[in-house]
């Protein structure tokens, strides 16, 4: 005897940030957002969403919490004039 029975499958949306490593330091690396920026762009997903991180072209994953977003200051080059 065969059952059938329904199964019901939830789709919940993720946000996946496709990271790229471009150097050794911040100032080897040529575009990134601002905070102002990248609050805009997650205002397009759910509040609900959960956000991963991906690296390699997604090939590995990571996680990221409160304790991960940090403040820290760099020297910037200023132009003599």
């Amino acid at each position: 005897m065969v059952c059938n029975l329904k199964s019901q499958i939830t789709m919940n949306q993720i946000v996946l940030v496709n990271t790229s490593r471009d150097g050794y330091s911040v100032n080897q690396v040529r575009r990134t957002m601002t905070v102002e920026e990248l609050i805009d762009c997650l205002r397009e997903f759910e509040p609900e969403a959960k956000v991963y991180l991906g690296f390699d072209n997604c090939y590995t994953y990571g996680g990221i919490t409160r304790y991960d977003i940090v403040e820290k200051y760099t020297e910037t080059e200023e132009d003599d004039e």
